[in-house]
């Protein structure tokens, strides 16, 4: 899901090219009201979410295409405007079985994230992989069920 026409297109074609484009669909929508739309859980998401801090007056005036580039990162003064909300859903979005890997910054604090919002639902993260780029510093996170029937 992304809110970038190209972006969902982009998807759309590189699963096709995977011989994968009967098992993934790309979905145009704005963030979680387009996540809660949907009736069954999810076996597994994919989430590179917008998580750059930016401060909400950095963009006074933009054209429509820059506004839909800015929306696929900025997340908001703390970089968490997307991710804490989206964090919250997990348990109504994941079925039993369900996982998600996370992109997250060192800007997200994603160690604090995982100790402090997952276990209250009964959820766990675990790191997968840690790289650097630039000056940013990312790791991708895999959350799943802590207890599974």
């Amino acid at each position: 899901m992304d809110i970038n026409p190209d972006a969902c297109l982009l998807t759309q074609k590189t699963s096709e090219t995977n011989n994968c484009g009967g098992k993934v669909e790309a979905i145009r929508g704005n963030g979680l009201e387009a996540y809660m739309t949907f009736r069954h859980p999810f076996d597994l998401i994919l989430c590179n979410p917008p998580y750059v801090p930016s401060p909400p007056d950095e963009f006074e005036s933009e054209s429509e295409e820059s506004s839909l580039l800015r929306a696929s990162w900025d997340g908001g003064m703390d970089g968490n405007q997307f991710v804490l909300p989206f964090l919250r859903t997990l348990p109504s979005l994941l079925s039993k079985d369900g996982r998600v890997y996370f992109l997250l910054s060192s800007w997200n604090r994603p160690e604090e994230l995982m100790t402090s919002v997952l276990p209250g639902m009964g959820l766990q993260g675990h790191l997968v992989l840690k790289r650097a780029a630039g000056r940013e510093r990312l790791s991708v996170w895999c959350i799943q069920w802590r207890f599974r029937d």
